[in-house]
């Protein structure tokens, strides 16, 4: 296993085994490397910019994993849980965060825990279509 090779495991470690594209430059990668890997298997491209190693198990949180990493400029997607979205403090923050979204020109999109966990296609759904809205 080669160096490079490691820290793209280090960093798809906990991501389902996905990294974006920017993650593999950041190690090193050029987007020729990429393109090399994905040539030659070593790399599976599974969204715009992301990737997965091979033999990491595909499903609909690893889609929406995936998905998450691929979303850039304007679009940005946040989950809310009841573990950190609930005291008043947390509630003061989520709320700063999303007008300061708002006021930078950003189209933020929220989902639920129970969305993340128990409906992963629709989330997956939502934010696509806002990424295409982007793209026109």
């Amino acid at each position: 296993m080669t160096d490079t090779h490691r820290r793209i495991a280090a960093v798809a470690t906990g991501q389902l085994g996905l990294l974006s594209r920017q993650q593999a430059n950041g190690v090193g990668l050029t987007n020729a490397q990429l393109r090399s890997r994905v040539t030659s298997g070593s790399l599976l491209k599974v969204g715009i910019d992301t990737f997965r190693l091979p033999g990491a198990p595909a499903s609909a949180l690893a889609d929406l994993r995936a998905l998450m990493l691929d979303v850039g400029g304007d679009v940005v997607a946040s989950g809310l849980g009841y573990r950190y979205h609930r005291t008043p403090p947390q509630l003061r923050r989520d709320a700063e965060r999303m007008n300061a979204m708002v006021a930078d020109g950003l189209r933020p999109y929220q989902f639920s825990y129970e969305q993340v966990v128990d409906a992963p296609g629709e989330v997956v759904a939502q934010t696509r279509t806002a990424l295409a809205a982007r793209a026109e």
